[in-house]
């Protein structure tokens, strides 16, 4: 939905922002191929950039993955399997369509329309 918007210059909200406990973020992490050596730290974060690039007189689009584990931690920049440090948004989108939910409201058993 967020790409979506951004993609069709709709004025939608740009950025949602959701909390979740360390258990979500090494599932996240996991779930995209990029294995941490230890449990995420309390209030680690995992951060989705879009970045727009000028590429020969058109624009592309690219994700950048940045995990921070803890509050008193740096960036780290983190690179999916078979992509780049920016990777082609198709591409990203291929490389995490096993994981990415596509119909939201029936996923998640909502009564609500959550595809919108």
């Amino acid at each position: 939905m967020v790409l979506r918007n951004m993609l069709s210059q709709n004025t939608e909200p740009k950025l949602f922002l959701y909390t979740g406990h360390e258990n979500n973020i090494n599932n996240i992490l996991f779930a995209m191929g990029i294995e941490e050596p230890h449990f995420p730290n309390y209030s680690a974060t995992v951060v989705f950039e879009l970045h727009s690039l000028e590429i020969e007189n058109r624009t592309e689009f690219a994700v950048k993955v940045v995990h921070i584990n803890g509050p008193d931690q740096n960036f780290v920049v983190k690179q999916l399997k078979g992509c780049d440090v920016l990777c082609p948004l198709n591409k990203f989108q291929e490389l995490t369509k096993d994981v990415v939910p596509v119909n939201y409201t029936r996923e998640c058993e909502s009564t609500k329309n959550l595809d919108a």
